[in-house]
């Protein structure tokens, strides 16, 4: 089942290349919740925007918390919205890391998809 949209700095963005051929549709979430989606999505972006913490520490940090809940598509969005930020492929190999050890061998695999997309984007070391 897809779904996934992932909400950041102000921005929908989707979070697989296979979504992004897609053609555009309405937002399930808002269509099947909508009371709930207005009062979330405000949160959500408060929350991911840059604050106290830099928006590319926060991501950072959704890289270590997508492998722990094993989220490919987490992952995904996650890693992409670092490098836009300004992260290193050396900050982010730490936070994959750091993901990996809490999660334990269980979040390889979505680990290997996170690897793979790296290899794929043009990231400073």
């Amino acid at each position: 089942m897809r779904f996934v949209v992932a909400i950041a700095l102000g921005t929908c963005l989707l979070t697989s290349t296979a979504l992004a051929a897609d053609p555009p549709t309405a937002d399930p979430f808002q269509a099947a919740d909508p009371d709930f989606a207005a009062a979330f999505v405000p949160l959500y972006l408060k929350v991911w925007r840059p604050g106290k913490i830099p928006g590319e520490y926060k991501q950072l940090t959704g890289i270590s918390l997508s492998l722990v809940k094993l989220c490919d598509d987490c992952l995904d969005s996650h890693i992409r919205q670092s490098v836009a930020l300004g992260a290193t492929k050396g900050e982010i190999l730490e936070a994959m890391r750091i993901g990996m050890l809490t999660g334990g061998s269980v979040a390889l695999p979505t680990a290997l998809k996170g690897y793979a997309l790296l290899g794929t984007l043009n990231v400073p070391d």
